[in-house]
C-alpha cells in the first residue's frame, strides 16, 4: 500500500469511488463533503454549490456514458468519481467511458462553454430552457452549462481512447474559496493516472481524511448500499460490516488528534473474488506499544486459542448493545482467520503511522 501512504498529504480530504454510480452514493458523498465544507472556515460558503456540482457531475456520467457491451474493455467497465477538498477550494472529477463518435460534439461544447463569461453563460442557460433545446442525451448539454456557472472556473477534460469504439472521457472542475484568484492548479492528468492504478490494483473505494462519526456513517452506508447490493459482500455481510465498521471507529478513537483533525485513510480493493480492507492512521507513543502487543501476541496464537480466548471474554463481559463495539483485535483476527497484516512507521519520537489490512472471507 505504498502509493495510498504516498498519496496521504496531497488533500486535505479526499474520497475516490469506482463502481456504479447512482443516487444513493450521490448522496452519501454529498453528506460527507458537507461535513467538512461546514466546518471548514472559509468552505462554509461553497456548501450550496458543492453539493449541486457533485450531483450535477454524477449526472453528467449516466448522460454521457457508455454501456459495456462484450467487445468494451472489461477492465473499464467502473465510473470513477472522486472529491478533493483543499485549503482555498473544491475539485471534483469524473471519468466514464464514452462513444468514439460522440467525442468531437462533446469536446466542441466544453470548448465554446470555456469562452463564455458570466452572463453569456446565463443567456446561454436562459436561451437552453426556453427553447428546450436538449441534447438527446436527456439534458446533457443543459447540465454542462450549469457545471460552467456554478463553478464559475473552466471545466478541464480529457479523452483517452480505448479502442475503436470507446474512449474514456475525464472530467474535473475546480470551485474556489472567496478571494481566491481564478487560477487553475489542478492537473486532469493526475487524476487519469490514479484511475489506471486503481483499475490495476483493484481498488473500489479510497479516503483520505478525517475519522469521525460523522464522516464514518456516510463510509459505511456506501459501502453497505452500494458494494453489497452489487454482490461485492454477498456473504457474511453482517460480520463484514462489523469488522469495517470497528476499524473506523477504533481510528477515531485511537488516532492522534492533529490540527483539531483525527487523520487517517481507508481503502477496499477488489483482487479476483477476495475483497481487501486496508486502514491507517496516526497514533501516540502509548498507543503504538499497546496496539503493537495485542497484535504481535494475537498473530502468535492459533485459531483454537483465539476462539478459546474469545469464548472466555464473552463470558466475563457484557456484549455492548450495537453488536461490534467489543469486536476489538480478537475479533478481527478469528473473522480473518489471523491472516491480517499490519504495520508501525515510525514518524517522530512521538508520532507513528499505523495501518492494518484485512482479507474478507467468502466473497462471490
Amino acid at each position: 500500500m505504498k502509493d495510498i501512504n504516498n498519496s496521504f498529504s496531497k488533500s486535505t480530504v479526499s474520497i475516490s469511488y469506482l463502481g456504479k454510480t447512482d443516487d444513493e452514493i450521490t448522496g452519501r458523498l454529498i453528506q460527507l463533503a458537507d461535513s467538512y465544507l461546514q466546518n471548514m472556515e472559509g468552505l462554509n460558503y461553497l456548501s450550496k454549490r458543492v453539493p449541486f456540482l457533485i450531483a450535477e457531475s454524477f449526472q453528467n456520467v449516466i448522460r454521457h456514458g457508455s454501456q459495456p457491451n462484450n467487445q468494451l474493455n472489461r477492465s473499464h467497465e467502473t465510473d470513477l468519481f472522486q472529491i478533493y477538498i483543499l485549503h482555498d477550494r473544491v475539485i471534483l472529477c469524473a471519468a466514464n467511458q464514452i462513444r468514439n463518435k460522440n467525442i468531437e460534439a462533446l469536446d466542441a461544447r466544453i470548448d465554446n462553454l470555456n469562452t463564455l463569461d458570466k452572463e453569456e453563460l446565463k443567456e446561454l442557460w436562459k436561451h437552453t430552457i426556453t427553447k428546450d433545446d436538449f441534447s438527446d442525451k436527456g439534458g446533457a448539454g443543459l447540465g454542462l452549462i450549469e457545471m460552467a456557472r456554478k463553478s464559475r472556473m473552466p471545466i478541464i477534460k480529457n479523452f483517452v481512447k480505448l479502442n475503436e469504439k470507446t474512449s474514456l472521457f475525464f472530467l474535473g472542475i475546480e470551485i474556489l474559496k472567496k478571494d481566491t484568484p481564478n487560477e487553475s492548479t489542478f492537473d486532469l492528468s493526475q487524476t487519469e493516472k490514479l484511475y489506471s492504478n486503481f483499475v490495476k490494483d483493484g481498488v473500489i473505494l479510497q479516503y483520505n481524511g478525517h475519522f469521525s462519526e460523522e464522516t464514518n456513517a456516510p463510509l459505511i452506508e456506501i459501502i453497505q448500499n452500494n458494494l453489497i447490493r452489487q454482490g461485492a459482500m454477498s456473504t457474511h455481510a453482517t460480520e463484514n460490516l462489523s469488522v469495517i465498521s470497528w476499524l473506523m471507529k477504533n481510528s477515531s478513537k485511537h488516532g492522534m488528534i492533529i490540527n483539531e483533525l483525527t487523520e487517517g485513510i481507508f481503502s477496499i480493493r477488489k483482487i479476483q473474488d477476495e475483497l481487501f480492507i486496508y486502514c491507517g492512521n496516526f497514533i501516540g507513543y502509548e498507543s503504538h506499544r499497546e496496539f503493537k502487543q495485542q497484535l504481535e501476541r494475537l498473530k502468535s496464537m492459533s485459531l483454537e486459542a483465539l476462539e478459546q480466548e474469545q469464548n472466555l471474554q464473552r463470558k466475563e463481559i457484557e456484549l455492548s448493545e450495537n453488536g461490534d463495539a467489543d469486536l476489538g483485535f480478537l475479533g478481527i483476527a478469528i473473522s480473518t482467520k489471523n491472516t491480517f497484516e499490519f504495520s508501525f512507521k515510525k514518524m517522530t519520537n512521538n508520532l507513528y503511522f499505523y495501518s492494518i489490512e484485512i482479507k474478507l472471507k467468502d466473497i462471490r
